[in-house]
């Protein structure tokens, strides 16, 4: 059986590929340009001459189409079709644009059926899980670090700064994606961006960061507070947030449905008393994006499979107050959830004037 031969979902006898890691995934063509086409028995590249060369020694394309622009790639997905007498073609409707989505169902005669093709990356590989390991390894690397450095009187961006750095040194690629950084009463903004707003004494700090570690991403949060007077309310709710981590990464099993892992984790908040304001999902998955399928939120009635990877990151979030966030990566096993990341919940309390 053909690798690809799984992304042709019944009721399909040809695929269209066009997203960056999906092209990546099949046959390490992490670009935005190209597209790849797929049969039972063909997989086709066309792409522009700048690729094709490296391409054709890196992968073991059945045919290599050079198109050095949208009119020509369509005319080479005209021809595809036509040869090989396609009727109904999935391609990945919300990576094209509106006019390219006109451009192929006008143009070329046949179904054209929007497939969400990531699903077929979400069970992870051996190989892959390893990667995203060592991608929270280095985050949680950088994390305790920083935790010795921050003082009071920094502000949000030269927190952002210092951790960004320590990713690199620690041997992240780069970032997975640009961090929330909050203090003090922003903590109440669940992906506020850092600002030159004064780190105090008592602050709770909320982090939301991540590592690439050979192309593979890790998602953490972390909360921590400053030393000094702290709010009670916040560090009452610190404990009800990690309750409810707790109960949302033990209800993460093969075979249990995605919205059981929300329901278990949102149960707890609201039991506590503060449902209005858990105010997102309860996580995400995780791989060669830092969001991918599948989303684990309340309406999810997808089931959970062995080696996906996703995120467990319940929050209560205070208008003029503040906020909490804790945040794990997972695999989900036959028998319950392996912590990719560290899994530490206790209140850290750092820093000085």
């Amino acid at each position: 059986m053909k690798k690809w031969s799984q992304w042709l979902m019944p009721g399909l006898d040809g695929a269209l590929i066009s997203s960056r890691y999906n092209k990546g995934y099949l046959t390490g063509l992490f670009s935005s340009r190209g597209v790849i086409l797929l049969t039972q028995e063909e997989i086709t590249l066309v792409v522009d001459s700048r690729y094709a060369q490296e391409q054709a020694k890196r992968y073991p394309y059945d045919q290599i189409v050079v198109a050095e622009n949208w009119k020509e790639t369509l005319a080479a997905i005209r021809i595809w079709s036509m040869a090989n007498q396609l009727d109904r073609i999935g391609f990945e409707g919300n990576q094209l644009d509106y006019n390219r989505g006109k451009d192929l169902e006008t143009g070329i005669p046949a179904v054209w059926i929007s497939k969400d093709f990531s699903k077929h990356r979400a069970q992870k590989q051996a190989s892959e899980i390893e990667k995203m390991r060592q991608a929270a390894a280095i985050a949680e690397r950088a994390y305790g670090r920083l935790l010795k450095e921050i003082r009071i009187g920094m502000t949000e961006l030269e927190i952002e700064g210092c951790l960004l750095n320590l990713i690199r040194e620690e041997g992240g690629r780069k970032e997975s994606f640009p961090p929330v950084v909050v203090s003090g009463e922003r903590g109440a903004y669940p992906h506020g961006s850092a600002t030159d707003r004064v780190v105090e004494a008592g602050d709770f700090v909320t982090l939301d960061f991540g590592a690439i570690y050979q192309g593979y991403c890790s998602d953490l949060t972390r909360t921590f507070r400053m030393q000094g007077r702290a709010n009670r309310e916040l560090e009452n709710i610190y404990g009800i947030v990690a309750r409810a981590q707790r109960a949302g990464i033990q209800a993460a099993k093969a075979g249990e449905k995605i919205g059981g892992v929300d329901a278990a984790a949102r149960r707890v908040i609201e039991e506590a008393g503060y449902g209005a304001y858990f105010v997102h999902n309860t996580g995400h998955g995780v791989g060669l994006e830092v969001h991918e399928y599948p989303s684990v939120s309340p309406a999810n009635e997808d089931v959970l499979m062995e080696n996906m990877v996703i995120t467990v990151e319940p929050g209560i979030y205070l208008p003029g107050i503040g906020g909490v966030r804790l945040e794990e990566n997972i695999r989900i096993g036959k028998d319950g959830a392996e912590l990719l990341s560290s899994g530490k919940t206790e209140l850290k309390c750092v820093g000085g004037e």
